[in-house]
């Protein structure tokens, strides 16, 4: 709960900094979520994956009903993560970023392409959370990645290899924050 109060992971809270705890804990993290407990404009959809680049958060709903929420760290100023209406497609657990300048490796896991085009992806990788600073993906925890990988539904090909079932719908939203959000 300290960490999604304050947008931040254990490893990333600094001596000096500045938190917000709490000082009573409820049993539902979820009170602590931006995203709202129902979302009744997704009430018809079996899944929805919210990305909010403004809160550096996700949100994950079923039938318009919020079913987890996490931090994210999205594309930064040059590689920003593309705002709009995208589905799930292909997973894999693991994958090397193309990213990489040469001679590093980046790997990610519980890898998730959202962007065919593009190859953007929610994935999890080292964090810093609560800023865009990737170069175009959305970095989650690997609790959060794992989850994601289970809960999300990518395409449905039939034997010749067309799509005939779209995977869960993504909606990429907002602008980065200026400053820490």
């Amino acid at each position: 709960v300290i960490e999604l109060a304050n947008r931040a992971t254990i490893d990333n809270m600094y001596k000096g900094r500045i938190l917000f705890i709490p000082d009573s804990f409820p049993v539902n993290y979820k009170s602590y979520s931006p995203y709202p407990f129902y979302y009744e404009t997704a009430n018809g959809l079996p899944k929805l994956f919210i990305i909010d680049k403004y809160t550096q958060t996700f949100g994950a709903y079923e039938y318009g009903k919020l079913v987890h929420w996490g931090l994210v760290s999205t594309g930064r100023k040059n590689n920003l993560t593309p705002v709009g209406r995208y589905n799930f497609n292909w997973k894999t657990y693991y994958k090397k970023s193309t990213a990489a300048p040469p001679g590093e490796v980046w790997e990610m896991y519980w890898v998730f392409d959202f962007h065919a085009k593009f190859g953007i992806h929610v994935h999890q990788y080292r964090l810093p959370i609560g800023m865009a600073v990737s170069h175009g993906c959305v970095r989650t925890s690997e609790p959060d990645a794992i989850w994601n990988y289970n809960w999300a539904n990518g395409w449905v090909h039939n034997k010749k290899g067309i799509i005939t079932r779209n995977g869960t719908p993504v909606m990429v939203i907002n602008n980065n924050p200026k400053v820490r959000p």
